[in-house]
């Protein structure tokens, strides 16, 4: 997984918004589900059906 740095996530984000690809709380909960990963709580594949199945 690429690590970004807090600046270079907010230049990520930033982008995504602008282009109009997904929406504040789409980027929010997706930030969310990388925290889950971090922390053990879901895995890559559960992240992938939860991105499927919410999106």
């Amino acid at each position: 997984m690429m690590k970004l740095s807090l600046k270079e996530l907010g230049e990520e984000i930033e982008m995504i918004l602008a282009e109009g690809g997904l929406t504040f709380d789409q980027v929010d909960y997706l930030l969310y589900l990388e925290t889950c990963i971090a922390d053990g709580s879901i895995t890559e594949e559960q992240k992938r059906e939860i991105i499927c199945r919410d999106f």
